[in-house]
């Protein structure tokens, strides 16, 4: 694929994401993403022949582009770096809750996606066993913090909670599963 075609194909991929910020998922057409991208609805078509693909790239490019800006490759400590992987999603005073509602809309979409589904999962699994390895903790605890962030997430995009508040809790259990021993 040619800088030009991949950097169109990334417009249209970010579009997606505009129209479901404004409208949410049921808001993605052709020509919505068209429009939001200032393509025509014909180059849509050309890189994505239907909806659903539409739709499945735009989260496998999400949850790619967060896996690209996560510190597996910077000189940081393991509890560094799994504390801004199970952070990373939580507003703060330089950004929107934005990526937050539109990784909501495709966890939505999983229900009845069963590619959508996957794509979730395997990000999440890969998390998981990024932090199991970074931590030396089992499965199950690296789970038991996603299933902590998830739901931390939740709160302070919410806004019954700080982000500040959420990064505190995290980091204490982060901390804590690194020095208790492995349940499985």
């Amino acid at each position: 694929m040619s800088a030009q075609n991949s950097d169109r194909r990334s417009a249209v991929l970010a579009a997606v994401w505009g129209v479901i910020a404004e409208r949410g998922i049921d808001g993605v057409s052709f020509r919505s993403v068209a429009r939001e991208a200032g393509v025509s609805t014909g180059l849509v078509q050309h890189h994505f022949p239907t909806r659903a693909d539409l739709i499945r790239e735009s989260a496998r490019w999400m949850i790619d582009s967060a896996s690209a800006s996560y510190p597996a490759t910077r000189d940081v400590d393991d509890d560094t770096a799994v504390t801004e992987l199970l952070t990373h999603a939580l507003p703060s005073a330089s950004q929107s809750p934005r990526g937050v509602g539109i990784y909501y809309a495709f966890l939505a979409t999983a229900a009845t996606d069963a590619v959508v589904r996957e794509v979730l999962r395997e990000a999440k699994d890969g998390a998981r066993d990024e932090i199991a390895r970074r931590l030396r903790i089992g499965t199950l605890e690296a789970a038991a913090l996603l299933a902590l962030s998830d739901g931390l997430v939740q709160q302070a995009y919410l806004g019954a909670i700080s982000p500040e508040a959420a990064v505190s809790v995290i980091s204490r259990e982060v901390e804590r599963a690194r020095k208790n021993p492995p349940l499985e």
